[in-house]
């Protein structure tokens, strides 16, 4: 060990023991003077130490003046985990929201805009299921209208991919946006409308309505959610087999995410780009791509977003016979799909694997795995897509 590694080691050590050996009554009046500190100089006194300043404020409160302290702890928890969000670390914006949403258990209203902002965190990180409990307490508790809608076009949005009824959320949800008169709800509820025509089997029709809800969001300075339309359009496109107009929209939308906080905008446009060269037969471009869209989600703190690359990259070795390093990547995807219990991307791990399989010639093995999946997903998703997946077991079984 080099004297320099020496050094923090010892340091470490020195440091944990001497905080551990104070009597904890005075280690919270220390803990109380730095806070006061801290918060009385503007360089650190920020959103980005925000979470540092709450354990410091949630330590302080064990030797007194709680009150003054809960306060401070509350506001910093909010501060410091919106700063760890939109800067991408996941992790700790979802520790600082849930000590928060505990913290606010007597204020419901309150609490549920601390749920809005938690049920976001949770959806980067690719937990979709996790996220509906955060949105019913939304839609059950928020003052705001406009987070009530919020959660409406999340839960109808996540029970259409798991075959849930959605009609009425939607109906509500559209009546709140007539009501407080918002572009962006409006917006939302017609991405919904056209996602379900997909849904329906009708891609032209969801693509056409599509078009529509960008020139809107053009219209209303949405920049956002334009990118979002960018990208549902090309989904569409590409599914009605017009790859002229999807790559149209990919290019649109690729323009509009150039910016550092974009970036996980930008992974699901790069991993569309994958998916059309998997359709093209262009394995190579589809594996730059795929591995470009997984070191994003990597980036990023996102998830899903890196599994469901990680798919395409599975894919795309399986078309160029690469099938042990196919095999190895799905086996990277199982542990993140038993992470986000994400329903959507356990499906296309499956058929990931059911592809894999079949190319490598062991579909005989891929069966145990294939029925327990199936097993796992059997109400979970729309019916449609459980009848592609049993075909694919009908397909392995020969």
């Amino acid at each position: 060990m080099d004297a320099e590694d020496a050094y923090l080691f010892r340091h470490a050590v020195v440091r944990d023991a001497a905080y551990d050996l104070q009597v904890p009554s005075e280690r919270s009046l220390l803990h109380g003077l730095a806070l006061d500190v801290l918060e009385g100089v503007p360089g650190l006194n920020t959103p980005a130490n925000g979470l540092e300043l709450a354990r410091h404020a949630r330590l302080a409160q064990e030797g007194g003046r709680v009150e003054r302290y809960a306060e401070a702890e509350r506001r910093h928890l909010r501060a410091g985990g919106d700063f760890a969000r939109f800067n991408y670390d996941y992790r700790a914006a979802l520790e600082g929201f849930e000590r928060l949403h505990q913290l606010l258990a007597d204020d419901p209203p309150e609490r549920a805009i601390v749920a809005d902002m938690l049920a976001d965190v949770l959806q980067r990180l690719g937990r979709h299921a996790d996220s509906l409990a955060c949105f019913e307490e939304v839609r059950e508790h928020a003052a705001n209208p406009e987070l009530v809608g919020r959660a409406l076009i999340h839960l109808a949005w996540i029970g259409l991919e798991m075959g849930r009824p959605t009609e009425d959320l939607a109906v509500e949800g559209e009546r709140i946006a007539e009501e407080v008169d918002s572009h962006r709800l409006r917006i939302a509820f017609m991405m919904l409308r056209a996602h379900r025509k997909s849904f329906d089997g009708d891609p032209a029709g969801a693509a056409r309505d599509m078009e529509a809800v960008i020139d809107y969001c053009v219209r209303t300075e949405d920049t956002v959610q334009q990118l979002v339309g960018h990208g549902n359009a090309a989904q569409y496109h590409a599914e009605a087999g017009n790859h002229e107009a999807e790559n149209a929209h990919l290019d649109a939308a690729e323009k509009l995410c150039q910016a550092p906080q974009m970036r996980h905008f930008l992974a699901n446009i790069v991993k569309a780009r994958a998916q059309a060269a998997i359709r093209a037969d262009d394995y190579e471009s589809a594996l730059a791509y795929a591995r470009e869209a997984v070191q994003i989600g990597v980036d990023t703190g996102g998830m899903g977003l890196q599994a469901s690359s990680l798919c395409e990259v599975a894919i795309a070795q399986t078309g160029l016979g690469q099938f042990t390093e196919a095999f190895e990547t799905l086996e990277e995807v199982r542990f993140l799909v038993a992470e986000t219990a994400d329903v959507s991307l356990a499906t296309s791990w499956m058929k990931a694997y059911a592809g894999l399989m079949l190319a490598w010639g062991k579909p005989e093995q891929a069966v145990p795995l294939y029925e327990q999946g199936l097993r796992e997903l059997e109400g979970q998703v729309p019916p449609r897509v459980f009848e592609e997946l049993e075909a694919e077991l009908k397909r392995l079984r020969g």
